[in-house]
């Protein structure tokens, strides 16, 4: 059983209710950084078939500006295709996904590195625990 069983029922409350309130959903957010001790998280949907309807919520370093800012970068970040070649309804994250060559690129350099990413994908502390659903 997890040690942070708190905390993470405390997340689970905020998701479902920033289903109605935005609040919330950021408040989730920010609970899953202190959970894994993250300077920024993001969380997404994008429909490759219809990108205008895409949704993105973050916290931390990763702010309105930053996603502002994103668009320069968009064609060289290299999630979206990541993400578009796994299989509908799977579960992950980035440092799972993305190979170790692309850890050091012109995104990293110069989108992620600036905004105050000291590594470039996940929490140190993510690698030590499962993921369920993954």
């Amino acid at each position: 059983m997890s040690q942070n069983t708190d905390v993470e029922a405390k997340i689970v409350d905020s998701i479902y209710r920033g289903a109605c309130d935005p609040a919330e959903l950021m408040r989730a957010i920010e609970l899953i950084a202190s959970l894994f001790n993250s300077p920024a998280v993001v969380l997404g949907e994008i429909d490759h078939l219809h990108p205008e309807l895409r949704f993105a919520i973050g916290s931390g370093f990763m702010d309105d500006q930053a996603f502002v800012r994103y668009g320069r970068y968009a064609q060289v970040d290299p999630m979206p295709r990541a993400f578009a070649a796994l299989a509908a309804g799977t579960v992950t994250t980035s440092n799972r996904i993305v190979p170790e060559s692309k850890h050091r690129s012109i995104f990293v350099n110069e989108y992620l590195l600036p905004l105050g990413a000291a590594g470039p994908w996940m929490s140190s502390a993510f690698e030590q625990r499962p993921v369920r659903g993954a």
